[in-house]
């Protein structure tokens, strides 16, 4: 289809209608479609499982306004419940003995190794939702079919964490899947440290590392967005009455104390202030250059975008809805600063959104290499290196080329982890290229 598509006709007609600047980038992606087709041959992903769950939720709740609809997307989600299955399946489980499931990607490890640690130290077991529904044993088969994870090994992406608890609660708490989903012991356990995990990582502004924690979704701001809604949309059902499960009313505490206090303290941090008491919010695009004289550019290409989330999040976090009159108003134990933060930022969106000022684009997505020297697996521990029929080998031989994997497996304690850590701190760069890890940087993308 993209082989068929007037390129040049396209460009045209986009910069006819007042989108010029896109014209380029329209290109490039066009020529970059059998990149794209390679990259895209992967395994399905919890985060549009649930995203679209999250949606199937709000349709069959205005079925009634959109029989259409939701009639469609039912049609073509006759087995909803069959994702628990998976996501049982597919769970990352550190304290397990089996290592099918016990292994993660280097970099999701050392992100979250703080919260292993403390679950290690409590006698605390572990389950959490991972991004693919694949693992090592699905890959020895599927490898060679081209549907391959990238790096061979899952992750844990906190973003893809949220938009699970809000397909889950949403689902649950609109009437589309019955509640005693979350009775099954295994789900209430991934569900519950899943939100958990959530809470610790906005409580330690992401472990100081939202590049590997926001693996794929490189908004902060979007993220704590999405942790808003799952709250918002909770305290909307206890209006009716207590949550249907205990273990929702777990999660929502966790996460009511997290969006409350640390996530409104840093949302309130990144306010930058304006003309005429007005704020807005930069999060990193097109602000990575610098001046001739070193200093930084400040573009604020994701301003718009950005100073929207902020918006969105604070106004799920601090206001609440009122189905008579179809309004929200501010909560009672609202800050004074998040009101002047949210009418300043509603005051600057107003003024420029469509100004023409500021370029509207933002990182909705990326792949999870941000940077070959603090991205790449192969630069964080590990202590799994295995050919893709099973052998192990040594870390300097892993050729992730040939399907070979690197991953942490197990919960390693502190005092190793760091050994490993500072093993690999003080390697050179030319150490680790030697380590051939997958020397064409396999990507997402």
């Amino acid at each position: 289809m993209a082989s068929k598509l007037p390129v040049n006709l396209t460009m045209d007609i986009l910069k006819l209608i007042g989108l010029g600047d896109m014209a380029p980038y329209f290109k490039q992606i066009v020529d970059m479609k059998d990149l794209y087709l390679q990259a895209f041959h992967i395994p399905p992903d919890f985060d549009d499982t649930f995203v679209n769950i999250g949606v199937g939720s709000l349709l069959f709740q205005m079925k009634d306004e959109f029989p259409n609809a939701w009639d469609l997307w039912h049609k073509l989600n006759i087995n909803v419940t069959s994702v628990f299955h998976f996501l049982k399946k597919y769970a990352y489980r550190p304290f397990s003995k089996d290592p099918n499931v016990n292994s993660i990607d280097p970099r999701s490890y050392f992100y979250m190794r703080a919260f292993l640690d403390n679950a290690a130290t409590n006698g605390q077991d572990v389950a959490l939702v991972t991004t693919w529904l694949q693992n090592i044993e699905d890959l020895r088969t599927e490898y060679y079919k081209g549907v391959v994870m990238p790096f061979q090994a899952n992750n844990v992406d906190i973003t893809v964490c949220a938009n699970t608890v809000f397909g889950i609660t949403s689902a649950v708490l609109s009437g589309m899947i019955p509640s005693n989903v979350l009775e099954d012991p295994e789900i209430a356990q991934i569900y519950l440290n899943t939100s958990a995990l959530i809470a610790y990582e906005i409580n330690t502004n992401i472990s100081s590392r939202p590049d590997l924690a926001l693996l794929y979704y490189p908004s902060q701001i979007e993220f704590d967005w999405f942790v808003t809604r799952t709250v918002a949309i909770m305290e909307e059902a206890m209006k009716k009455g207590p949550l249907p499960v205990k273990v929702m009313e777990a999660a929502y505490e966790i996460l009511k104390n997290a969006t409350n206090h640390a996530m409104t303290s840093y949302i309130l941090s990144q306010a930058r202030p304006s003309e005429h008491e007005t704020y807005y919010f930069d999060d990193f695009l097109g602000n990575g250059d610098l001046t001739l004289e070193g200093k930084p550019l400040k573009r604020g290409e994701d301003r718009i975008f950005t100073t929207a989330m902020a918006v969105n999040a604070l106004v799920y976090t601090w206001t609440e809805f009122n189905q008579t009159t179809k309004k929200s108003s501010w909560k009672a134990d609202i800050p004074e600063p998040v009101r002047w933060v949210v009418e300043g930022s509603v005051q600057w969106l107003y003024k420029n959104a469509v100004s023409g000022r500021y370029k509207p684009w933002n990182a909705f997505f990326s792949g999870s290499m941000k940077g070959f020297t603090q991205t790449y697996p192969a630069f964080y521990p590990a202590n799994r290196f295995e050919m893709l029929n099973g052998t192990a080998i040594p870390g300097s031989q892993v050729n992730g080329m040939r399907g070979d994997i690197l991953a942490a497996q197990g919960h390693i304690p502190p005092d190793v982890y760091n050994k490993l850590l500072q093993a690999r701190t003080t390697m050179s760069y030319s150490d680790s290229c030697s380590d051939n890890i997958d020397r064409n940087g396999q990507d997402d993308h």
